[in-house]
């Protein structure tokens, strides 16, 4: 869990083949859509990198209180 301006959300690591991995993130209650933020395999993924990528998914359009389709950044 983390709590992302006064939200929270949970969320996961998601590995995929190789050069890739994901973030994965959603409203806490799970009743509302999913975002996705592909991350190189690499990447430290880091509570402060997890919170930046649900911000900038919330920027972007993301409604993670409404039900929807998974999203993908």
């Amino acid at each position: 869990m983390i709590d992302v301006d006064g939200v929270r959300y949970r969320w996961a690591v998601a590995a995929k083949l190789e050069p890739e991995m994901s973030i994965v993130a959603e409203i806490a209650d799970g009743q509302g859509q999913r975002m996705v933020t592909v991350v190189g395999q690499e990447t430290v993924v880091t509570p402060a990198l997890v919170a930046q990528a649900i911000r900038a998914a919330l920027k972007r359009g993301w409604t993670p209180r409404q039900r929807d389709t998974q999203v993908t950044y």
